[in-house]
């Protein structure tokens, strides 16, 4: 269309029920739409926000044996294609190793008279491997694995690993390392087999206990989860989880050193102690890595 000014312009359009009509602008020059959509019974229903203006959209299948509709979210869908992420869904993940592809992104640390590491396909918790680790039985009796990524440590970050104790052996001690460039934090968590207590390394008081689960024990089979959840910002936890629990731990602190010589970025060290004299062992899988996580 031209314009008495011998500008070109666009005249945007659309088909009405009563027929062609122009579409208006608001005074401010903005073009404001109205979703709607049709139902089964051809009814016209208004697609609305949620309270933090968000549009959510579900993947829906069709009816169950109760013809009632059902739906499923993006983190549950990930999850029944295969992903080792069913234990807790929140977080934005930064890395998931299920040992499927080996463990050559891990570096093992190992002390004490036949202390070993190995992937084995004995036992998983998801997919077809795993880690198998066996304590030293003198010295500081240490089988575990680290890896470092170079992901920027932000805000509420979790870790996440699955465990399972064929028989005895002292505890498993979990830390997460977050670089700044400047300072150094760590969130750890310690299981200790026999007393069943959880503890979590804070900066003013040591290991305190702040929880008490019982594992599954006695098979090589039965997994169970711990995942942890420190905040930078704060440098506060948030909370521990263990198997059923979920145990808020806002008060307990994240240890803070300084540290200008490492870059920034992430570690994850997972070590299993064995008792003195033996050769204990523990299946390792499903490390997860997460930040953003919600309170």
């Amino acid at each position: 269309m031209e314009f008495a000014d011998w500008t070109r312009a666009y005249l945007m359009m659309g088909d009405s029920p009563v027929g062609i009509r122009e579409v208006l602008l608001a005074e401010d020059g903005s073009m404001y739409a109205l979703l709607q959509g049709e139902t089964v019974d051809e009814e016209l229903q208004t697609v609305r926000l949620d309270d933090q203006g968000r549009l959510s959209a579900f993947v829906i299948d069709s009816v169950d044996a109760w013809n009632r509709m059902l739906t499923i979210g993006n983190a549950e869908l990930a999850a029944r294609l295969g992903s080792s992420m069913v234990y807790d869904k929140r977080g934005q993940v930064l890395f998931i190793e299920s040992f499927e592809n080996g463990w050559y992104r891990w570096i093992l640390n190992k002390d004490g008279l036949l202390a070993a590491g190995e992937i084995t396909p004995e036992v998983a918790a998801t997919g077809g491997y795993c880690v198998k680790l066996t304590g030293g039985s003198d010295e500081s009796n240490l089988a575990g694995i680290e890896r470092r990524v170079a992901s920027r440590p932000l805000g509420r970050m979790g870790l996440e690993f699955s465990f399972s104790v064929p028989a005895y052996w002292d505890y498993i001690l979990a830390s997460l390392y977050l670089y700044t460039g400047a300072l150094q934090y760590i969130a750890a968590v310690k299981f200790v087999y026999s007393t069943g207590n959880l503890r979590v390394l804070d900066e003013h008081l040591g290991y305190p206990i702040v929880g008490v689960g019982t594992a599954l024990g006695g098979d090589a089979h039965w997994f169970n989860t711990i995942k942890i959840v420190g905040d930078v910002s704060t440098g506060l936890y948030n909370r521990v989880m263990f198997n059923n629990q979920e145990i808020a731990i806002p008060t307990n602190t994240l240890k803070v050193d300084t540290n200008t010589t490492t870059p920034p970025g992430i570690k994850v060290d997972i070590a299993f102690y064995s008792r003195e004299g033996s050769n204990d062992v523990m299946y390792l899988d499903d490390i997860i890595l997460t930040g953003a996580e919600p309170e």
